[in-house]
């Protein structure tokens, strides 16, 4: 970049790899488009832009207005800090060269006149002088004549009587003309050295004023400096701070966004089961004969899907255990890293948790038409698979303790304690498995954010009273001892 272009342009730096061409014309997209640009290495970013644009003339102040900003949005453009600055062409450099020296050559005349001129002045001012010295002296003479012609004839008239004094006052004159003679010497060396005094001192006069701009200058200089640094400052603060405050603002307006969107859901879920309940009530009652023909048939192909998924359980646990075991072991070592990824595994386990209650109410939709549909033999299995998982929520409970906060902090330490590691749950889907109690108090929590209608909740614990456990059959109790998956146990729980 030390070289020179062929061209003008502006030279744009600190954006990130991800930027291409089409960024870059985006961000100068405001200021009437690009002409042309190309890409350059950079010792500094890895790698830089020339860019000019249509606009040619716009350049230089573009590239001041754009250097040290912001840019990008974030979703599309990523947001980066650039700088920009304008490089000179050979060309163009060299006019502005030619064109300072045109104006120090300039300056320099100026001054040199500005001198001439001043000396001019002192010189006509120092002809004026002797003009009028020179004035003085033939005034001076033609009344020293005047006097001794008026002093000659006195003395035709007392030449007899007063030829001593007239000498005397020859002799005096004499003195007296020698003495005038000494005082205008004095007189023309003290003019001369005033001339003299007064060249010197304009010429200091001149050398301060020329030292005092000189020190404005650089006194500006130096002001302009800190202006231009406290400027920058400012900007910076400002720029600091408006950052966090769009982050903030996305923020809330993110989980304001969120909160919305789960009332939403829940308001389009309620009335999603409401609809889907009439639905499934006038389908039951007109397709109750044909219901109960193909009932056995559905009933043998239901059995041996359960069977099916139970062997396809059995084997994912087999595998999953010896997973389980080695990411334990990896889980060890990267304990200090899941502490800090802990509040984005929360976040992400809270969007799982709403995927999950979707799927458990689209689940409990299913459930409802498969219990219009099914016998009193999917109603005991459904009893059965509800009672296995209360035994073993209670024989995890015996098992864990009842001291809630010291689970949690165990649960941080040992991963594995409660089950799958945090990522062979994100493995099968995003699906976090919580203990039983953290998954009691999120549900209760649940229930207290979004309570149930009246209408759902009086439904459900009337179709609970209307179920009677009675004596099963031997075939019976070969179906009930199979458990169901897990996902449909912590949906029989939730309900």
């Amino acid at each position: 970049n030390d070289e020179a272009p062929e061209e003008s342009c502006i030279l744009v730096s600190g954006f990130p790899s991800s930027w291409g061409e089409a960024q870059v014309k985006c961000t100068f997209m405001a200021f009437g488009g690009v002409s042309h640009m190309y890409f350059v290495p950079d010792p500094r970013h890895g790698r830089a832009c020339h860019v000019r644009l249509k606009e040619a003339d716009k350049m230089e102040h573009v590239a001041r207005q754009l250097d040290g900003t912001t840019v990008g949005d974030g979703d599309i453009i990523e947001e980066c800090l650039i700088s920009c600055a304008y490089l000179l062409s050979v060309e163009e450099r060299r006019k502005r060269e030619e064109a300072e020296q045109a104006r120090r050559e300039e300056e320099k005349r100026q001054r040199e006149e500005a001198a001439a001129k001043i000396l001019a002045e002192l010189e006509k001012k120092k002809q004026e002088e002797v003009e009028r010295l020179r004035r003085e002296a033939e005034a001076a003479e033609e009344e020293k004549r005047r006097q001794i012609d008026a002093f000659q004839a006195g003395l035709k008239q007392k030449m007899a009587d007063a030829r001593a004094a007239q000498e005397k006052k020859q002799e005096e004159r004499r003195q007296k003309e020698e003495r005038r003679q000494q005082w205008e010497e004095e007189k023309m060396k003290r003019e001369e050295e005033r001339q003299r005094k007064l060249e010197e001192m304009e010429r200091r006069r001149e050398e301060e004023q020329r030292r005092r701009r000189e020190e404005k200058m650089r006194l500006w200089e130096l002001s302009r400096m800190k202006a231009e640094e406290g400027k920058q400052h400012k900007l910076e603060r400002a720029l600091r701070v408006a950052a966090e405050r769009r982050e903030q603002e996305a923020r809330r307006r993110e989980e304001k966004l969120r909160e919305w969107e789960l009332a939403r859901m829940r308001r389009e879920e309620h009335r999603q089961r409401q609809d889907e309940g009439r639905r499934l009530w006038e389908a039951g009652r007109m397709n109750k004969e044909e219901e109960r023909t193909r009932l056995v048939m559905e009933q043998e192909q239901l059995i041996l899907e359960r069977r099916q998924k139970e062997r396809q359980r059995k084997e994912e646990d087999r595998r999953r255990k010896e997973e389980k075991l080695r990411r334990w072991e990896e889980d060890k070592m990267r304990k200090e890293e899941l502490r800090q990824r802990r509040d984005e595994k929360r976040r992400r386990w809270e969007e799982h948790r709403m995927a999950r209650e979707e799927e458990r109410q689209r689940q409990l939709s299913s459930q409802l038409a498969a219990t219009a549909r099914s016998t009193e033999l999917a109603e005991v299995a459904q009893l059965q698979a509800e009672q296995e998982q209360r035994d073993a929520l209670l024989e995890a409970r015996s098992d864990r303790g009842s001291d809630v906060e010291d689970q949690e902090l165990e649960q941080e330490q040992l991963p594995m304690q409660y089950g799958e590691p945090e990522d062979v749950q994100e493995d099968r889907g995003g699906e976090l498995e919580l203990p039983p109690e953290g998954r009691k108090r999120v549900l209760d929590s649940d229930e207290e954010r979004y309570p149930e209608p009246n209408g759902v909740s009086e439904q459900r614990s009337s179709a609970v009273e209307r179920r009677s456990p009675r004596p099963r059959s031997g075939s019976e109790e070969g179906r009930g001892s199979r458990r169901l998956p897990e996902r449909v146990a912590a949906t029989a729980k939730a309900k």
